[in-house]
């Protein structure tokens, strides 16, 4: 069984392009596709300890670490947002794209980190087949405890 892939480059990498554009071209219409592309960053930042972390107390423990995160950028980000630069708001245009950046440069490092894991336990316990995994589901066992556990990534 193959691990699944879900993009997690796009989202990013359709901000900083788009932030880009908003800084530099007047026309403001791109700032719905820019919303777009921060609620799909949104979304995918939220699904990845669901589907990379196995046992339920682990898995919402890491859902609250990110959600907190969230909520931590969205106390941060309206202070970039000066009053003074009005209304192109420069300081808060670089911030989003610095934030995107290291967004993508997180994303490439965790999906690298996860294809290492996989190949890793693939050959320390070899493929996993499609047999009944009902014992583990029982168990509930973590992703570390689980050798039949694989990342999606």
């Amino acid at each position: 069984m193959e691990a699944a892939k879900i993009e997690l480059e796009w989202p990013a990498g359709v901000v900083l392009p788009g932030e880009s554009c908003i800084v530099t071209v007047s026309d403001r219409r791109l700032t719905l596709a820019q919303i777009g592309s921060f609620v799909s960053s949104l979304v995918l930042a939220l699904q990845m300890p669901a589907n990379n972390v196995a046992g339920y107390t682990k898995r919402t423990t890491s859902t609250a670490v990110v959600f907190l995160a969230y909520c931590i950028g969205n106390i941060c980000g309206p202070h970039a947002f000066l009053a003074a630069e009005a209304p192109v708001y420069e300081t808060g245009c670089k911030f989003i794209i610095a934030c995107a950046a290291i967004q993508i440069v997180l994303v490439f490092a965790l999906r690298a980190l996860l294809i290492r894991r996989n190949k890793k336990r693939d050959a320390e316990f070899g493929l996993v087949s499609d047999m009944d995994n009902s014992e583990e589901m029982i168990e509930d066992l973590t992703d570390f405890e689980n050798p039949r556990f694989r990342y999606a990534y």
